[in-house]
């Protein structure tokens, strides 16, 4: 018994325990069918989730190049500092820098 207030999902697995007790032709692609669908919807209405973007092994990723030079061009009357720059694109500054120098090739130099 499914104790949910998701009349889909019981009726999901309603159609399981039918197919189970009763089968019949097509019955294995019937209940993978049930299976999607039953993912589906705890996907979208009992599940958190949140996707990451690649690995882009310490450089900016495309996203968030493209996060960041809209962050710029809707700040363009007034300077932006490395901190705004940062938060735009949800990294610390520390992380920010490292990414942007490994993005455009640029290294620390010491004196």
């Amino acid at each position: 018994m499914l104790r949910a207030d998701d009349r889909l999902l019981a009726g999901l697995v309603a159609g399981f325990a039918q197919e189970r007790r009763h089968g019949g032709l097509g019955s294995s692609l019937y209940v993978e069918a049930l299976k999607q669908a039953a993912g589906i919807d705890l996907l979208r209405h009992h599940a958190e989730v949140q996707f990451r973007e690649p690995e882009t092994r310490g450089r900016r990723s495309a996203i968030q190049g493209r996060r960041l030079a809209s962050d710029i061009e809707d700040n363009l009357d007034h300077a932006v500092t490395l901190a705004e720059l940062a938060g735009a694109v949800g990294l610390s500054m520390f992380h920010f820098t490292r990414k942007f120098r490994s993005t455009l090739g640029c290294h620390r130099m010491t004196t």
